[in-house]
């Protein structure tokens, strides 16, 4: 059985308990990712909220990011948000290099993982 990245959360695995085991999820964030960048993303949202993140959370922590930057560029520039925003290919968040396409897209690898032992882990990259 397969599930999107939607599913993936620990209310999952609390209340699912054993008829989730074997779920296999697809999805765009490798939360066992071993890079600096990743692993000090993950601390740092436990250790400030109590939980491990969702795959928006991560989203949300580099969307934050090239927005800020955009902004900043936008009014020392005096270009359009939308142009600084799609201009800026320098971010390494938690899911690697943030680069967008001139709509704005971001193409990611899937990430596949089967919940087992009560746990998520990573099958396929």
């Amino acid at each position: 059985v397969f599930a999107s990245v939607w599913a993936r959360s620990p209310e999952l695995i609390l209340y699912g308990g054993r008829t989730v085991e074997g779920l296999e999820l697809v999805g765009v964030v490798n939360f066992s990712d071993p890079s600096p960048i990743m692993q000090t993303f993950l601390r740092d949202y436990r250790n400030r909220f109590g939980k491990d993140p969702s795959f928006a959370a991560v989203f949300a922590y580099e969307a934050v990011f090239l927005l800020q930057r955009a902004l900043t560029q936008s009014r020392t520039s005096h270009l359009p948000l939308r142009t600084t925003f799609l201009n800026d290919h320098h971010l390494d968040g938690p899911t690697g290099p943030v680069k967008l396409d001139a709509s704005g897209d971001r193409r990611l690898p899937c990430v596949v993982e089967v919940v087992a032992h009560g746990q998520f882990r990573t099958i396929a990259r």
